[in-house]
């Protein structure tokens, strides 16, 4: 836990580097840290509190393409345009975060298609809460969103009807929203689709190139065990169930391949993301539920 002092003053050099962007400028008041992040016991509020820099801008007076404009100016790497293929998210925050950025993350669970309850459970036998993610104003009750399994094409249509893009965009562009993506999740999130549909969502929050059904259609659906050293160097195999799963053609430099299955990556990780080719959540083993909050809660291991 920091000093007052020290955790007010980098809140308002953040709050200065902010203002600094004429993206930024326009009157960005800064609202109260969540109470998730308050110290605990009435102690001094914490680096996490002072310094939750974008999550404290107030949304409701940023638009779209106001995010898309502050993603830019704060990340040199972000390309805007309207092609979500060309649309390079960075999956770094430019700024760093502090140490123990989210100790007890509350879990967003994407409800629109897939098993959000099967997800919601696993996460909660890890020890955190969750919700349901159906609007907008959801995100901003979430640290985290895990991205279950369904159809791509229509979790990308249903995403821009729900009003569901903007905010998911915005997120996953500051750098405030970590992602354990399955199967379609992997798809949503991926820089690229080689064989999708030109109103396909791509975020590119994950330096792939992916391929659906990649595996074969439903009635090609297998299970395999997993070799997964990041579960630990002695952990038994990971039973993984594959349904219509996507096949990962091209990883970028910055992903960590952690499992593969024939030279293939099926489970992958960049920065705060975790993504999987199969479905975890439908065997009742929750390591790599709890694999991904761990990555939450050590910024150094996610940047890794």
């Amino acid at each position: 836990m920091g000093d007052y002092p020290a955790c007010a003053a980098r809140a308002c050099s953040l709050e200065r580097r902010a203002c600094e962007h004429p993206s930024l400028s326009a009157s960005l008041p800064l609202r109260a840290a969540s109470r998730r992040h308050a110290a605990p016991d009435g102690a001094a509020p914490s680096s996490v509190a002072a310094a939750h820099w974008l999550r404290q801008i107030d949304r409701s007076q940023r638009t779209p393409q106001h995010a898309n404009s502050a993603a830019a100016a704060l990340n040199p790497g972000y390309t805007v345009g309207n092609d979500h293929r060309a649309r390079q998210l960075p999956w770094r925050p430019s700024l760093p975060r502090p140490q123990g950025f989210v100790t007890n993350p509350t879990v967003g669970v994407l409800a629109l298609q897939g098993d959000v309850r099967e997800h919601r459970l696993a996460f909660e036998r890890c020890g955190v809460s969750t919700r349901e993610v159906r609007l907008p104003a959801d995100f901003d009750k979430v640290d985290a969103l895990a991205m279950p399994g369904g159809e791509s094409t229509t979790m990308s249509r249903l995403l821009r009807v729900f009003g569901l893009d903007a905010p998911l965009r915005e997120r996953l562009g500051d750098g405030t929203l970590g992602c354990f993506a399955t199967c379609a999740g992997m798809i949503l999130l991926s820089a690229r689709i080689l064989d999708g549909y030109p109103e396909q969502v791509a975020y590119g929050a994950l330096d792939l190139d992916v391929r659906r059904n990649g595996y074969g259609r439903q009635v090609q659906s297998f299970e395999t065990d997993l070799d997964i050293p990041a579960l630990g160097a002695s952990a038994d195999p990971f039973r993984a169930v594959f349904i219509r799963a996507p096949l990962v053609e091209r990883c970028g430099e910055d992903v960590d391949v952690l499992a593969t299955v024939d030279s293939k990556p099926v489970l992958v990780a960049q920065g705060p993301h975790l993504a999987l080719a199969f479905h975890p959540e439908m065997t009742h083993d929750d390591r790599l539920h709890r694999l991904f909050l761990d990555r939450l809660r050590d910024p150094v291991a996610s940047a890794a």
